[in-house]
């Protein structure tokens, strides 16, 4: 082989490997998302943990009951009336298969939302509390920029042995339509896998002549994964 050959192949190859070297910077880059690095080691490990323990992308089936309580509020806070509706969901391969209900409301009510964002994917702003205790869970805080509006913002809680998450505050500042609109939600981990216990929905959505403020309760039982 001619030494221009030569030098032309090492050429390529520092070229080829400064590359894949920049990428992984970048890469790294846009997950570091915070100078403490005690929060960076938690965020991230939980990011990995909620992936790998999610039912669905595992594409696990399995079954659940969920009970809504909907609550329209007054102006002055006060209950204008509740309902509610109970609905056995089958997920089969990750994917919603079929759904039961088992007690329909008086009257129409909004759609029941069961899905969760995995914040630990975005990046984020991240902040821990002077208060914090050292007990099981840490609380991490998340906001954003202005470039980023649609994100929700709020705070987790980690388990501080395990990471995987606990509950999920969570403050979206540019719903369409809404005033104000939060879900919190609080999680349990069954056969390792996460799945929600409880979703609370709060909202104030306007309407053409008034607003309409309200609040969705869910609780999840009877939860069976089919092996």
């Amino acid at each position: 082989m001619s030494r221009q050959k030569r030098s032309i192949i090492v050429c390529l190859l520092l070229f080829v490997t400064s590359a894949a070297w920049l990428a992984m910077a970048q890469n790294d880059s846009a997950q570091t998302i915070s100078n403490d690095p005690i929060l960076n080691y938690y965020w991230k490990r939980a990011d990995a943990t909620l992936t790998t323990a999610d039912p669905n992308q595992r594409g696990i089936s399995y079954s659940f009951l969920a009970t809504s309580y909907y609550k329209e509020i007054r102006d002055e806070g006060a209950v204008a009336w509740v309902d509610s509706v109970k609905t056995a969901y089958f997920y089969s391969f990750g994917k919603l298969d079929s759904s039961v209900v088992r007690r329909s409301p008086s009257r129409k009510i909004r759609d029941v939302r069961l899905d969760y964002v995995n914040v630990f994917h975005d990046r984020y702003y991240l902040n821990d509390f002077p208060n914090d205790t050292g007990g099981a869970s840490l609380a991490i805080g998340f906001d954003t920029d202005t470039t980023q509006p649609k994100l929700p913002t709020g705070i987790a809680l980690i388990d501080r042995t395990s990471y995987f998450p606990r509950w999920l505050y969570l403050h979206y500042a540019a719903e369409p339509g809404y005033r104000r609109f939060t879900r919190s939600f609080r999680f349990t981990v069954q056969d390792g896998m996460v799945f929600p216990d409880s979703i609370w929905e709060v909202a104030t959505q306007d309407g053409l002549f008034y607003s309409t403020s309200y609040r969705m309760e869910t609780r999840f039982d009877s939860l069976t994964i089919y092996r």
